[in-house]
């Protein structure tokens, strides 16, 4: 589910972990063409298979670790941590490339916030001694120049319980429970709201004015047969499970302000 809020200059975006890589290419897209400086990345990359030689391919000197299960010992999945204190420098275009070869196979955990200077659109950076953004380009100086785009996601992705905590939330709580795990901030210009709607809601665009406040849609997704792959792979679980087949529907619930509309697709995956 996401919820997404129209401001003045800004479009302000909470989303549960699914729209985690969508959000993080939307970002590096939208960001103007004429933004080549590396920015400071953090987060992680989570998958199931070893992604080494991709992040090798793309020039990210970063180590890829085993995940292994305490009995078994075999790899649940790998991990690449990118903490705070080392930080990897990217581009736009490395970004992009990033995230269009991982996001099938891995979940992209990210974190970056970019300052765009009012006078040149290039990169602010903070200097850590005096407290004040630079621009890398023309070398103008502010102490809080305008949060252009960010996104900030949770290091790990939810688990499913069965436990009960305290009183029963509502469906406005819950939904804004699991809108937390990504946040994004984007410049609220036609450009990036045209392309924002094209990616989350295709199939409602017709729906949807030219002035809103709130959008907010939640995909109820309703599992009702399994395939499952040939007996001869049942030793082997993990396998098992991803060549499982899930048919049914997927109920998608769009909410335009105090306007509501729905849409059923089947699916097969």
């Amino acid at each position: 589910m996401i919820r997404i809020k129209f401001q003045k200059t800004k479009l302000v975006i909470g989303s549960g972990f699914e729209y985690e890589d969508v959000l993080t290419l939307l970002v590096a897209r939208t960001l103007p063409e004429s933004f080549n400086e590396e920015f400071q990345v953090t987060g992680k990359i989570i998958s199931g298979s070893n992604f080494t030689d991709t992040l090798k391919n793309l020039g990210l000197d970063l180590k890829v670790r085993e995940k292994k299960e305490k009995d078994t010992k075999r790899v649940q999945n790998y991990v690449c941590n990118i903490n705070a204190k080392n930080p990897v420098s990217m581009t736009r275009k490395m970004l992009i490339e990033l995230v269009e070869k991982l996001h099938s196979s891995c979940y992209l955990l990210f974190n970056f916030s970019i300052y765009l200077c009012s006078e040149c659109s290039s990169n602010m950076v903070m200097n850590p001694d005096t407290k004040m953004y630079t621009c890398t380009s023309c070398g103008l100086e502010q102490k809080k120049p305008k949060l252009e785009f960010s996104i900030k996601t949770k290091g790990n992705p939810p688990r499913p319980t069965t436990k009960a905590k305290g009183v029963p939330k509502s469906e406005s709580q819950k939904v804004t429970t699991k809108i937390k795990f990504c946040h994004v901030v984007l410049t609220n210009t036609e450009t990036v709201r045209n392309e924002l709607l094209k990616e989350i809601t295709p199939d409602f665009l017709d729906e949807i004015p030219s002035k809103v406040k709130l959008i907010e849609v939640v995909n109820n997704y309703h599992i009702s047969n399994l395939e499952f792959p040939p007996r001869e792979l049942m030793k082997n679980s993990k396998l098992f499970r991803r060549l499982t087949i899930r048919a049914g529907t997927l109920e998608r619930i769009l909410k335009v302000d105090t306007n509501s509309f729905e849409n059923v697709i089947q699916f097969r995956i």
